[in-house]
């Protein structure tokens, strides 16, 4: 199972050497959570997998026929609004919704484990809070560095970190660290791997994503 389905979906299969999908959860429809099905076309059929279950917020699952259609052969797409519960064999993925676009919605995994999903956005609604409770781990992202990103529906590092603390969650995960700045005309990077260690040594629980993390649920 995948949450989202990145540009570079294709590579980062192959790197984690997972052979077959059986289901994606979509977030939000924006290029950087999408863009990488049109990549799964290929493997899926040549390598006969079933048809993909797509779970996508249901007021954006048209966009399937407008802008994927040659696609929907393989898939089985299920539209989604906040406050359905999936229940699969392995665990219940329970729908809520998140503050970065109109539609988007994040998932709680109730398994050995309660993983809360939220990315992208900012402090999420009241409705979703109130199902953080009891959460073992939460996956948020921090997209910003300390910048004054204005009408950035994204956590800086610092929001992030402390929305995590105000859901008493026992760890965090940061992901989806991308975003940056324009400086006197050039590019300025991110927080460098150096910078990011050295936050998690003073906020114990919480780890930035990596490639390959694994994370036990």
């Amino acid at each position: 199972m995948l949450i989202d389905a990145s540009p570079d979906l294709a590579a980062q299969l192959e790197r984690e050497r997972i052979e077959r999908l059986d289901r994606i959860f979509i977030t939000h429809w924006h290029t950087d959570h999408v863009a990488g099905l049109p990549e799964l076309a290929e493997p899926s059929a040549l390598c006969r997998w079933p048809p993909l279950d797509v779970y996508v917020p249901a007021a954006v699952s048209h966009r399937f026929d407008r802008e994927l259609a040659f696609l929907k052969p393989r898939l089985n797409v299920h539209a989604v609004v906040p406050g359905d519960v999936i229940a699969l064999p392995d665990a219940h993925w329970e729908v809520v919704k998140t503050d970065h676009t109109e539609h988007s919605v994040g998932f709680i995994v109730r398994a050995g484990r309660t993983v809360a999903y939220l990315v992208d956005g900012v402090v999420p609604p009241a409705a979703t809070l109130d199902r953080l409770q009891g959460c073992d781990l939460l996956v948020t992202e921090a997209t910003l560095d300390e910048l004054d990103a204005v009408g950035w529906k994204n956590f800086s590092v610092g929001q992030a970190t402390d929305f995590w603390q105000q859901t008493g969650a026992p760890e965090c995960v940061l992901t989806h660290c991308s975003c940056h700045s324009w400086q006197k005309g050039r590019l300025v990077p991110g927080w460098s791997e150096q910078e990011r260690a050295a936050f998690e040594r003073g906020h114990a629980g919480l780890r930035f994503a990596r490639d390959g993390m694994r994370v036990g649920v």
